[in-house]
């Protein structure tokens, strides 16, 4: 059953801010199937992951952009049992150094947009307090 509730991306859409969730085990890796969100926006701001690679080589890339965990693929940092963190420390830097490809003004461009890389769900509520105070 689908959680009739707004999600950070609705706010997102209002305040006219540009957003997409990119997915590696697309479509159904998402913390956003569950929501109205995810149908509604499926495939055209919900996106493959690969779609990152494209939209960072096209300077392209929205104002936020959430990369979810591989969840197929058991990527994730957190500790325990039958888990590697490596494997999610490489997957961060797959991610990241996807930078190093870029021109030197792309890069400079990549690094003013970027703001921080949060784990877990902290990077919402810096996110809600940026779009409330018009940022």
């Amino acid at each position: 059953t689908p959680l009739n509730l707004p999600t950070i991306f609705d706010e997102l859409e209002q305040a006219n801010v540009s957003w997409k969730v990119y997915v590696p085990d697309f479509p159904y890796g998402t913390s956003l199937q569950g929501f109205p969100a995810y149908s509604k926006y499926l495939n055209t701001k919900i996106v493959p992951f690969d779609q990152y690679f494209t939209d960072l080589k096209n300077d392209a890339l929205p104002q936020v952009a959430l990369i979810e965990r591989d969840s197929l693929g058991k990527v994730d940092e957190h500790p325990g049992p039958g888990v590697d963190v490596q494997v999610g420390a490489a997957y961060v830097a797959k991610i990241i150094n996807a930078v190093k490809d870029l021109s030197e003004e792309d890069k400079g461009v990549f690094l003013e947009r970027l703001a921080e890389i949060d784990f877990d769900d902290a990077w919402d509520r810096q996110i809600e307090a940026d779009v409330t105070a018009g940022r």
